[in-house]
């Protein structure tokens, strides 16, 4: 998946990469190296959304699973 991203898209796929991993996020799905290939924009922003999400959900204690569309 690495070779189909520009420079600046390598640069946050790496930055953010091991958060997301640790909370589930699968890189090796289709759907989610898609997605990633296919985001124009924000793909940062989307990526600490998620890491957000992850961790408001922790502090409540509730279940949420991180599933692809």
């Amino acid at each position: 998946m690495l070779n189909e991203l520009d420079e600046i898209t390598k640069e946050i796929y790496d930055r953010y990469k091991s958060a997301l991993q640790y909370l589930g996020v699968d890189f090796f799905h289709e759907d989610v190296q898609e997605a990633i290939i296919n985001c124009s924009y924000g793909l940062e922003s989307a990526f600490q959304a998620v890491i957000s999400y992850c961790k408001y959900k922790q502090q409540k204690q509730e279940q949420f699973f991180l599933t692809p569309l």
